[in-house]
């Protein structure tokens, strides 16, 4: 759930959030916010920033990793603009062109 939905406040960049997660486990294998408790799970999404994805994965290209820290941004005015802006960020990725 992204952090301004703890405040009853949802956006169209409320489901980057979501999918800025998705992409951080496909890539990393790990949730970008754990813990013992929802509550300490809350706190993650809240107020801390996930451990960057090439700390766990070196061979994720910079460019993915920038965008993925993107779609995880607290502020949904700081997250990539739109399900089509990332789409184009990506699509290059998809296609291998580029390295």
């Amino acid at each position: 759930m992204a952090p301004e939905q703890f405040h009853n406040e949802v956006e169209a960049r409320s489901d980057l959030y979501s999918l800025g997660c998705v992409l951080y486990r496909m890539l990393t294998g790990e949730l970008p916010f754990d813990g013992p408790t929802d509550a300490s799970v809350m706190h993650g999404q809240l107020y801390e920033r996930p451990v960057p994805v090439r700390s766990l994965r070196p061979d994720v290209p910079a460019e993915l990793e920038t965008v993925v820290l993107s779609l995880l941004a607290k502020r949904s005015e700081e997250r990539t603009g739109s399900a089509e802006e990332v789409y184009r960020l990506l699509e290059p990725r998809r296609s291998g062109r580029v390295r």
